[in-house]
């Protein structure tokens, strides 16, 4: 690390990142986090031994931490948003999590959290149970009644500690499921009923919505596989015309409001309590040398976004390392970057979708 370091951090990248002004940080975020123990992250960097991602099948230098994320988050002036284990971590692992970032010194986390040089709450807010609990990939997956049982069994004991909290639930609308494949696995079919099993938001907003503050949807668009619902699968659909390929993270967009109307038809506790849409990883993928194409496609799917600001109140693009070119001494905005800054400096009412990134290691 550079002498000039701020606190742990490359000070170019610091700059580069302030430029953005965001809104909301996730950490750890991703499949990664269904095999994470936070307290192997805890304390002095320097005495950490790197740990094995048995996810994604890598070693991981460990360099960055609860503590270290929450500088980060400081020093950017972002809110910050942690994800617990709930793949295979416990209930008790994540209520001590809060604990150790909320609670008061003369708790047992808060007294270790001052033993580690942060004597003061950090005062964490936003909370996400698990990751894409419903994908067949994940550390920990089992069935929708099954995880039902256990996201309340975390949420009651996360406000036993921390009552003010806000708690985002794993979801997936019948357009994730079929297109991930998990509904015919699930249930039979390749696009799945509204409420039942296989429609994993849905399901959870009948039977746990009293534990849910705000429902988590991702999406990832590519640029060359479409969906095929005659065949029930995915398939490669080739170049297409511009105007298509740009409005594809829109269309998904447009898609869940969609569905989250079909909820409110078949749930009357939401029409009465209604849960806005934390939409926490996004992103196209695909381009190749024409990834600058990415850049308008963005532009649209926030537009989509402001369309229905009452129902999707946070974004997080997946990751806030993609808004940067860097090398090992230098690191300023790129093209997706510049247009995040742009929308951030002339759209400040929509602070929380445009500005929001996912972050797991930097």
């Amino acid at each position: 690390m550079p002498a000039d370091n701020i606190e742990g951090f490359r000070a170019e990248v610091i700059a580069a990142l302030k430029q953005l002004h965001s809104g909301v940080y996730r950490f750890p975020g991703g499949n990664f986090v269904s095999a994470y123990e936070w307290r192997n992250a805890i304390g002095d960097p320097d005495k950490r031994p790197p740990i094995y991602d048995p996810v994604w099948h890598a070693v991981q230098p460990n360099d960055v931490g609860t503590d270290e994320f929450l500088t980060l988050c400081r020093l950017l002036g972002v809110d910050p948003y942690i994800t617990v284990n709930a793949g295979f971590g416990d209930a008790w692992s994540a209520k001590e999590l809060v604990e150790y970032t909320n609670g008061a010194i003369t708790t047992p986390m808060g007294k270790w959290r001052a033993a580690n040089g942060h004597p003061q709450p950090y005062h964490v807010k936003l909370w996400g149970i698990g990751n894409e609990p419903w994908g067949d990939y994940q550390m920990g997956a089992m069935s929708i009644e099954q995880y039902e049982l256990k996201h309340d069994m975390f949420a009651k004991a996360m406000r036993k500690v921390d009552p003010s909290i806000t708690l985002i639930a794993g979801g997936a609308m019948p357009d994730v499921m079929t297109g991930a494949n998990q509904s015919k696995r699930i249930g039979g079919k390749f696009v799945p009923d509204y409420l039942s099993t296989a429609d994993w938001s849905g399901h959870m907003l009948a039977h746990c919505l009293d534990n849910i503050d705000m429902l988590s949807a991702h999406y990832y668009s590519s640029s060359d596989m479409h969906t095929d619902l005659r065949l029930e699968k995915k398939v490669n659909i080739g170049p297409q015309p511009l105007i298509e390929w740009e409005r594809a993270p829109a269309t998904q967009v447009r898609v869940k409001y969609e569905h989250y109307q079909g909820y409110l038809k078949r749930i009357p506790e939401l029409r009465a309590r209604p849960v806005p849409i934390a939409i926490d990883e996004w992103a196209y993928m695909g381009g190749g040398r024409d990834a600058y194409k990415v850049v308008p496609a963005y532009a649209w799917a926030f537009h989509e976004m402001f369309r229905h600001t009452d129902l999707f109140q946070l974004g997080a693009f997946t990751f806030a390392t993609a808004m940067m070119s860097e090398t090992r001494t230098e690191a300023v905005l790129n093209p997706t970057g510049l247009l995040f800054k742009m929308y951030r400096d002339h759209f400040t009412n929509q602070r929380s979708i445009l500005a929001a990134t996912r972050i797991r290691w930097m």
